[in-house]
């Protein structure tokens, strides 16, 4: 497909690096022509320098001929000028990440009365992913599906954890829903395991089921289930502001830490009922004075990178129980790798441009093949070495209505459940993929875009 991208920022890199890497026809558009020479040079994409909000720009650089067509400049208001333009020539789909509540509160009317098609808040998503990591608190992360009713959780095994030396068949008898989907090994290596392969000490699994059992799973591996009843949060930002009615609504009590008196005075006003505190966050005396060790939660929030990796640092050494740092250099998550396995990493990381850059793909995948099984969702694990993939199977699917048994699917790919009737199936040998059916797909293959894609044969 021929797609635009306006911005050529972090969400902006990471989105021609994914495109491009699976075959699209990729063009940049930004205004600073040394930062498209570098990506031009980095990628396999075309680039115009120019303003992507500009009629002209866009004519010249064939966004007419667009299939999709995709704003992420730093300014909401370019990229919802850009995208407007960009569908008044011709452009097929539109989408444009939107940062200011405001507008975003607006994301209906701009969907439906002006024809942008998708409206993106990475803040508002990495609120939300926020707010669910802390429903299993030791996990380093957890992704939510199937409208909250399916959860992926990322689970450094505890030292001498009872499920060590267990195999997946062992691990079904015992928690029939419970699914494990890939397992990182101490050596960095990756599988998609079957019903041999046994659990090792220092494994990191990545693990879906019934809530229930999952529930009940998580609390046999060792993990305590405390409630989480308060957070400290350093930092004032729009996430922040998106995070704390859902920490409100589920019975967390937040504290923030702001150095900015402004950002500070209008949080408090905005949420008169909460604790906000005027000093710097990273300062360890401030974090000592508010007590960061009697917290269940320290969540960095702030706009550098390196302060929000030294206040989780520092968090883990008071051993607070959940620790989250919002990080977009992901390079620098080697400061915190540790070679000590009695260490529970329970620290989570959230990078709002993975999140947006990750929702993009997931929709460039459904449209590029809107006629068949499409992606509904996507979430890449293991530094990228494993996606799971949420397939919605339409009419004259190859894999439906044979026995799973019977599937000849390519090596590495697990079926990890089927949503049939809004009910969630954990399949076995004799079950069947059916049309209507959402089905989520474990592998080491990129670019699936197809539910048939498993199979031997494919496209991919």
């Amino acid at each position: 497909m021929n797609i635009t991208i306006v911005g050529g920022g972090k969400v902006g890199e990471t989105l021609c690096q994914d495109l491009a890497a699976a075959k699209h026809d990729v063009t940049l558009i930004d205004t600073d022509a040394d930062l498209i020479s570098k990506l031009i040079n980095s990628f396999d994409i075309t680039g115009f320098v120019g303003n992507g909000a500009l009629y002209d720009v866009q004519k010249e650089s064939n966004v007419a001929e667009a299939d999709i067509f995709i704003a992420v400049s730093p300014q909401d208001e370019t990229n919802l000028i850009a995208a407007l333009t960009a569908k008044y020539l011709g452009a097929k789909k539109t989408i444009a990440r939107v940062r200011n509540p405001n507008y975003t509160k607006q994301a209906n009317f701009l969907r439906n009365k002006l024809g942008i098609d998708m409206i993106i808040n990475p803040e508002l998503q990495a609120a939300r992913d926020i707010a669910g990591n802390l429903q299993f608190p030791q996990a380093s992360n957890v992704e939510q599906f199937a409208h909250d009713r399916g959860y992926l959780l990322n689970l450094k095994l505890p030292f001498q954890s009872p499920i060590i030396g267990l195999n997946m068949a062992a691990v079904r008898n015992r928690f029939n829903s419970v699914i494990i989907l890939a397992i990182e090994r101490k050596d960095g290596s990756v599988l998609i395991p079957f019903g041999l392969t046994e659990i090792c000490e220092g494994d990191r699994i990545f693990v879906t089921g019934d809530i229930k059992e999952l529930n009940l799973f998580y609390a046999y591996l060792g993990y305590s289930q405390t409630k989480i009843k308060n957070a400290l949060i350093v930092g004032a930002g729009k996430i922040t502001n998106h995070l704390i009615p859902r920490l409100l609504r589920g019975g967390i009590e937040p504290k923030v830490i702001e150095v900015n008196r402004t950002a500070a005075e209008n949080l408090s006003m905005t949420y008169p009922d909460i604790t906000v505190i005027n000093e710097d966050g990273t300062n360890q005396q401030i974090l000592d004075a508010e007590h960061l060790a009697d917290y269940d939660v320290s969540i960095a929030l702030t706009g550098i990178d390196e302060e929000n990796l030294l206040i989780s640092l520092y968090a883990e050494k008071l051993n607070v129980t959940k620790v989250i740092s919002k990080v977009n250099r992901t390079n620098l998550l080697c400061l915190l790798y540790r070679e000590d396995h009695n260490h529970i990493d329970s620290h989570s990381i959230i990078t709002p441009r993975l999140l947006v850059a990750d929702q993009i793909v997931r929709f460039v995948r459904a449209y590029g093949n809107a006629s068949g099984s499409n992606v509904d969702a996507l979430y890449r694990l293991c530094g990228d070495k494993v996606e799971v993939l949420q397939f919605n199977v339409k009419a004259h699917a190859a894999c439906c209505n044979i026995p799973l048994a019977n599937l000849a699917t390519k090596k590495n790919i697990l079926i990890a459940y089927i949503i049939r009737d809004n009910k969630l199936i954990f399949p076995g040998g004799s079950d069947i993929i059916q049309t209507g059916d959402k089905v989520l797909i474990v592998t080491t293959h990129k670019n699936f875009d197809d539910i048939d894609d498993i199979l031997v044969g494919g496209n991919v």
